[in-house]
């Protein structure tokens, strides 16, 4: 069926590990530095970095398989929690074309950043005039959370001299838990927009320092990916088998 709406699921209740070697899902783990491996925490992947004074990233991410198109993306849905962070360590969750350990090196992609203070930012970035970093208002603790990136509701009113109303990855709609379970709009006030973006995108989710000895942890407990699935046209080719006649002998 056209536009077929499809959705990528994971639930890490079942995880045990990954690392660089172990997959989950199709997931894997990149790592700079030591830092320890993806592990379930209670239902959640716990992603960290420990105190060792060096620069570390912790990456769980799809590797060399990007397997979204930017167009036919709906929605992102992802449920996590996030311990106190020390001094530079931040994170990153949602979506790019190849995640970088510095976050503000991905060239193209959106994603929730929680900074050193456990202030939460969306960011976006579609390598052409772009780049925007807008603050939620809201911060993440242990208390578990639902966020929400919506790539098919937005619609932008823009003069009909440059064609009128946008919508969809032109203005990506931001939500999240608040601290009593409701799911509130959140840096609205902003355009989030990937309208120029070509690349393809892969789930990744990351916890990172450029030095020091700060620790940290985020718990992911379930993600969700909705997406277009566009028809695939089949071409089928019909060869006909003529049978050899069979010739049947009266009386035997």
């Amino acid at each position: 069926m056209l536009n077929q709406e499809n959705v990528f699921v994971i639930d890490f209740k079942r995880l045990i590990t990954v690392s660089q070697s172990i997959a989950y899902e199709g997931l894997l783990q990149e790592v700079t530095g030591s830092p320890p491996s993806i592990t379930n925490y209670n239902g959640f992947a716990k992603i960290s970095v420990n105190a060792t004074s060096q620069a570390q990233a912790n990456r769980l991410h799809q590797g060399v398989h990007v397997p979204f198109a930017i167009a036919d993306i709906k929605e992102v849905r992802v449920v996590m929690a996030a311990n106190d962070f020390g001094a530079l360590v931040e994170a990153g969750v949602g979506l790019a074309d190849n995640p970088t350990d510095d976050l503000d090196n991905i060239s193209e992609g959106v994603y929730w950043k929680i900074d050193p203070d456990n202030a939460v930012y969306i960011e976006a970035d579609d390598n052409s005039d772009d780049d925007v970093s807008v603050a939620a208002g809201q911060s993440l603790g242990m208390a578990k959370r639902e966020f929400v990136l919506d790539f098919h509701s937005g619609v932008l009113p823009q003069s009909p001299l440059k064609g009128g109303a946008v919508g969809a990855r032109a203005h990506i709609l931001a939500s999240m838990t608040d601290a009593n379970g409701r799911l509130k709009a959140v840096g609205r006030g902003s355009v989030i927009s990937l309208d120029d973006s070509t690349a393809r995108m892969q789930f990744f989710a990351q916890v990172s320092k450029a030095s020091g000895t700060g620790t940290g942890a985020i718990f992911i407990e379930r993600v969700e990916i909705y997406y277009k699935s566009q028809a695939e046209t089949v071409t089928t080719t019909t060869t006909t088998t003529t049978a050899a006649p069979t010739t049947t002998t009266a009386g035997g």
